[in-house]
């Protein structure tokens, strides 16, 4: 029987996710198999090491930079929230934006004209508006605010930079902050950012990006515990013990807590049950194993490592509260450092097996990332179709 059109479409509607997958395995494969081969006269260690680390800034560069073409040449069909059932969305606002002068925009902000948008994503819209009122600018706006900072965090802290791009586009939050819910998918690329203000003790500058991320996102101002927590010492056995058990607790008092919580800040706050219990667990499990093979006097891994913590804290609540499940994307971010590096520090008896290994979660990640934009129903990512079509 010959095959629709429409059926030819939907089967080749992962290609460019499966395209960008087999393109950064190569070119790290190639970085990694010819190693220095651009810097022939490289001698002393501290030479090789620049090198190289030029080398890992090319990487992510240009896997950073595809992935950002990904999100900002899609269609208005891959994404939820660009046009929702009410006929609105983020484009219909974004005409409305930049019909608006800058001072009308100040002056019709507290009428709500702009929906529950906050005012710096809707003056973030508005400048984008005076170089291009088109709506695929926005969306390569977003990507680029959103994916930068994440490249960066792993060229700063990953051992694995190709494995933690795997890891990356796998993370729960992925398609639908970067495909539908852009606001927030903008505010966890300054929370990532923060992180490295965080870790170099940049008290001041980390309270005014996290500020400056929840005029995009008011939920990331929970994300100001993370200063305190990644800086709080604690040896494996309180990793492991402590924060399995106040885990537990947390999970276990999640709905009073969550009543107590809902008081202080949303009054008209709803219970709904989902099945979200499942990440949690599997979260907790991930805790537990990093906790288990980190090396003790590793500081980043340690802060890292808490942060993940309040992720799987925040997660508890998910299957009561879908803001909760949202409030804990913010700290998944560390995944991407946490994962390669406990590959990189194990106590593995041959240490050649390490390769495999990583090679072998990575090629796990892109099948599970595979499947995740295929079924997602907010990020609507497939079939992938360009703004041409």
């Amino acid at each position: 029987m010959r095959r629709s059109r429409w059926n030819v479409e939907i089967e080749s509607g992962m290609v460019i996710y499966v395209l960008y997958y087999v393109t950064i395995a190569f070119l790290y494969i190639f970085i990694e198999r010819y190693k220095f081969c651009f810097y022939p006269n490289v001698e002393f260690a501290t030479d090789r090491r620049n090198s190289e680390k030029r080398q890992i800034a090319f990487f992510l560069v240009v896997a950073s930079s595809l992935l950002i073409m990904i999100l900002g040449f899609r269609s208005e069909y891959n994404g939820r929230d660009l046009h929702n059932s009410l006929g609105t969305g983020y484009f219909y606002f974004y005409d409305i934006i930049n019909e608006d002068s800058f001072l009308e925009i100040l002056q019709n902000f507290g009428k709500k004209k702009y929906a529950n948008f906050e005012i710096g994503f809707v003056l973030f819209c508005k400048f984008i508006g005076t170089l291009c009122s088109n709506h695929q600018i926005m969306l390569f706006a977003s990507a680029l605010v959103s994916v930068v900072p994440v490249g960066y965090y792993i060229y700063k802290n990953s051992k694995n930079p190709w494995l933690s791009m795997m890891v990356y586009t796998v993370l729960p939050f992925f398609g639908p902050a970067y495909f539908s819910a852009i606001r927030q998918g903008i505010a966890i690329g300054f929370v990532v950012f923060s992180y490295e203000l965080t870790k170099r003790k940049k008290l001041i500058s980390f309270i005014l990006i996290i500020l400056l991320a929840s005029t995009f996102h008011s939920s990331v101002i929970v994300v100001l515990v993370a200063y305190p927590l990644y800086h709080f010492r604690m040896d494996r056995k309180s990793l492991m013990i402590g924060g399995l058990v106040i885990l537990g607790c947390v999970f276990l008092l999640r709905i009073p807590l969550f009543i107590l919580l809902a008081r202080i800040v949303d009054e008209d706050a709803q219970m709904t049950v989902s099945s979200a219990v499942n990440l949690f667990l599997l979260l907790t499990l991930l805790y537990v194993v990093c906790v288990a093979f980190k090396k003790r006097q590793d500081d980043n891994m340690r802060g890292s490592l808490n942060l993940f913590w309040l992720a799987c804290a925040a997660q508890s609540f998910s299957g009561i509260s879908n803001m909760a499940g949202r409030v804990a994307w913010y700290f998944m971010p560390v995944l991407v450092i946490l994962i390669p590096n406990l590959i990189e520090d194990m106590q593995i008896q041959e240490k050649v097996l390490r390769k495999p290994v990583a090679w072998l979660i990575g090629i796990f990640a892109a099948m599970l990332g595979l499947y995740i934009l295929r079924t997602d129903t907010i990020a609507q990512a497939y079939p992938y179709v360009p703004f041409w079509k």
